[in-house]
């Protein structure tokens, strides 16, 4: 489902092929040049795992896996590191992209900021450093959950080193999902623990007392899953992952949230490279309707049953709608 977003003040009038046979080959070049594969420079990135330093001293931890085009993904947590998702969805991804599979500041195996600095600036300087560090023109970027405010964000500012976004339970507005998940959280919660919401005080400290309160309720697999099932099979994988770094969900609001509560749903119209949005019916995390107030231009939208990780409770569905994008807007793997 592709929606268009409504034109904004000077924004020049779809052509209409009925207008005339110029018109209408204008049209068709426009389509063409958006769409067209763009080459990429250099040569295909090895397998395995590396890493870059930043140019203010952070190490950071990348693995590179799967075949075709090169996609960056950028995990959510924030902070979770990008080692989990991979072990859940790496296929999904990898039948039609070389992944490089990063792990942003203070998260996974990369290091923590000695500055003590995450904030979303820094990060997309980060993701650039690693494009250049590997020699890579173009890329798909593909975010999952609170990295799709990133994957948006970087978008946004390397249009020229994008060549498409993958949107997979994407978060694009923080204020909003904490407000959605507090409000589920409340429902799966007895009456005292709900008490104790309302006391905490503001909504982002009714937010950290929804998560606390759910985990010990061992209710918190809810905003994830909506079997058991599916949570049994995503603990039969994440019981086996080493400890890892998490300083960056620890301490990226210590500084204030800054960037990270824009609402980047609202920058939407602006992205003007194709994106792939995948999200869930019942995610409560982003919003179950969240998705639809996202004007991407050049959209497609594929909604599948499940909460906040449809790549565990309907992998093959996002795997069939990723390789139909990544076919559609193909860019010819470095040889």
């Amino acid at each position: 489902m592709t929606r268009a977003a409504p034109r904004r003040k000077n924004e020049a009038i779809p052509i209409n092929p009925r207008n005339g046979p110029m018109k209408a080959l204008s049209a068709t070049l426009l389509a063409l040049a958006l769409f067209a594969p763009h080459a990429q420079a250099g040569t295909p990135l090895a397998a395995g795992a590396g890493e870059i330093t930043t140019d203010d001293g952070v190490r950071l931890h990348y693995t590179v896996g799967g075949q075709g085009p090169v996609a960056l993904f950028l995990h959510g947590g924030p902070g979770s590191g990008a080692e989990s998702f991979r072990a859940l969805a790496g296929p999904v991804l990898g039948g039609d992209y070389t992944v490089v599979w990063l792990d942003q500041r203070g998260s996974g195996a990369s290091a923590s900021a000695a500055n003590g600095d995450y904030a979303l600036q820094r990060q997309i300087a980060d993701f650039e450093q690693v494009r250049k560090a590997l020699k890579v023109d173009r890329w798909t970027v593909v975010g999952y959950s609170f990295g799709g405010l990133m994957a948006q964000a970087y978008t946004l500012q390397s249009p020229g080193t994008t060549q498409s976004l993958v949107l997979i339970n994407a978060l694009l507005n923080l204020p909003q999902s904490m407000q959605s998940t507090t409000a589920y959280g409340r429902t799966l919660l007895p009456d005292p623990m709900v008490q104790a919401i309302d006391a905490a005080g503001e909504p982002h400290q009714q937010y950290f007392s929804t998560l606390a309160l759910l985990q010990k309720a061992k209710q918190d697999w809810r905003l994830q899953y909506a079997s058991g099932q599916s949570r049994d099979r995503a603990l039969a994988v994440l019981e086996r992952m080493p400890a890892r770094n998490h300083d960056m969900g620890q301490k990226m609001f210590q500084a204030g949230p800054g960037a990270y509560f824009h609402d980047w749903g609202s920058e939407a119209p602006k992205v003007q490279v194709p994106v792939l949005l995948i999200a869930g019916e019942e995610d409560h995390v982003v919003g179950e309707h969240a998705h639809m107030q996202w004007r991407f231009p050049h959209k497609t939208e594929v909604l599948l049953p499940g909460r906040h990780n449809v790549v565990v409770e309907a992998p093959a569905r996002v795997q069939q709608a990723i390789h139909r994008f990544a076919r559609d807007t193909r860019v010819p793997a470095p040889r």
